[in-house]
């Protein structure tokens, strides 16, 4: 699950498609603009979140009104870089 928050009030839920060291793919309600600075929070796993800001790359309207946004990260908070790299690194 990936939270997404806009000007640091306001969160969207959205699912995760891709997830790499430089940026992520997810489905959402939401339509937004490329160029949109977002704030987020990413459950890895039961015990582990990262947070991280993000700007929006590209988006398409897909199924069911749905959105495709695809982000690249911009900044990680304390050790999340290093938790998502943790993480990656199992999926292989």
């Amino acid at each position: 699950m990936i939270d997404v928050r806009f000007d640091r009030e306001r969160w969207v839920h959205a699912r995760g498609i891709d997830l790499s060291i430089t940026g992520f793919r997810c489905r959402t309600m939401e339509e937004l603009d490329p160029g949109t600075s977002i704030y987020l929070q990413i459950t890895l796993d039961e015990d582990t979140d990262i947070t991280a800001e993000a700007v929006l790359i590209h988006t398409e309207t897909v199924e069911d009104g749905m959105f495709e946004a695809g982000f690249a990260f911009t900044a990680f908070n304390g050790s999340s870089r290093q938790h998502l790299e943790t993480f990656l690194d199992h999926l292989e």
